[in-house]
């Protein structure tokens, strides 16, 4: 619970500051990847980000609502993700 705490305290001072956070995806929590958005593919439902932590590209099948909410994000975001059939399917963008 405290790292949850601590995570959004940081994450929500960097987000309104507006300079993208490095922090690493262990200390978002479990199921939680941080980056930003390199590539947004509306007509397969997915988008791809560039992980803070690795700086590796991380691709989330999405539903179109997530999908339309990326549009124009130019800072890190947070997603909260599940693994279905080896895919990573994305459940909350923050």
């Amino acid at each position: 619970m405290r790292n949850k705490v601590a995570f959004l305290a940081v994450f929500g001072l960097f987000a309104v500051g507006g300079t993208a956070p490095t922090v690493a995806c262990e200390s978002a929590g479990p199921n939680v990847h941080l980056g930003r958005v390199a590539d947004i593919n509306s007509d397969a439902q997915s988008f791809t980000i560039t992980d803070a932590e690795t700086g590796k590209p991380i691709t989330f099948k999405a539903n179109g609502k997530l999908i339309m909410r990326l549009a124009g994000v130019q800072r890190t975001i947070a997603v909260n993700y599940r693994e279905e059939d080896g895919r990573l399917v994305a459940l909350e963008i923050r």
